[in-house]
């Protein structure tokens, strides 16, 4: 919890009245730390229930400290109100937020280890929805900083280059090779290391997140350029080596006849 402020009770007191009545401030607080307190006052059995009850020995008025007795000096009570008085008030301030010029209370929060940082976020907007339908009119909720945003833009972006990326590599083989039948042998190797690599990391317990999207991604770039290389070579050696043996041998007769 960033700013905001916290309740609490401040107990002011003279040390002329004090050293009338020859009291220390240490007999004051323990007058306060033991007359305003709870404690266990045993256990209740209701047949095969057992209940634990406590002793409620906290103020909540102020007025009612002022009320508490610090000594006795002879057959007078000294009382709080005798030496000073207690006031409501709150803790002094250590933090500060505002939110567009005005005061506020920001909370931050953050997830557990080895947690999902989107799915905490989902989870606490949820929860938010539901809180702000039982608060005051005056009190409003704002998220001024959410990580999951940038992750998902993140995930989104690599998910749109891996698309791309794979469209654009089937598009080239066809422009490249003009076979239809060697494209679409190339394109069935992404989805095919895609589906395998998903069912690997789901064995292991991994799941979907910058560092593992951006690993698909260079790994089907690696496809790709593995695919477009590897293919090309099949394709010339094909053409250069199979498709035209008698055309390169009488070429070559040709050329050693020369001289």
């Amino acid at each position: 919890m960033v700013g905001g402020l916290k309740r609490e009770i401040r107990v002011w007191v003279d040390p002329d009245k004090m050293r009338g009545y020859n009291l220390a401030i240490s007999d004051v607080a323990n007058a306060l730390r033991q007359q305003n307190m709870e404690m266990p006052a045993g256990n209740v059995n209701a047949g095969a229930r057992e209940l634990a009850v406590r002793t409620l020995g906290r103020l909540v008025d102020p007025a009612q400290f002022n009320e508490i007795a610090i000594a006795t000096r002879g057959s007078y009570v000294v009382k709080l109100r005798d030496i000073g008085y207690a006031e409501d008030s709150q803790e002094e301030p250590t933090t500060a937020a505002r939110l567009n010029g005005d005061p506020a209370v920001t909370m931050v929060v953050s997830k557990q280890s080895g947690q999902n940082t989107v799915a905490a976020a989902d989870a606490l907007k949820a929860r938010i929805k539901q809180v702000e339908a039982a608060l005051p009119k005056d009190i409003h909720i704002q998220i001024t900083n959410d990580q999951s945003i940038f992750i998902k833009a993140a995930v989104h972006s690599l998910e749109q280059h891996l698309i791309e990326g794979s469209i654009s590599g089937r598009g080239h083989r066809l422009r490249v090779l003009a076979n239809i039948r060697t494209t679409l042998i190339s394109a069935l190797a992404i989805p095919t290391s895609i589906i395998s690599t998903f069912a690997l990391m789901a064995a292991i317990g991994f799941d979907l997140n910058q560092i593992t999207m951006l690993a698909l991604t260079l790994m089907v770039g690696i496809v790709i350029d593995d695919a477009i290389i590897v293919l090309e070579n099949i394709y010339r050696f094909m053409e250069e080596k199979v498709c035209r043996p008698i055309g390169r041998r009488s070429k070559a007769r040709k050329i050693s006849a020369w001289p």
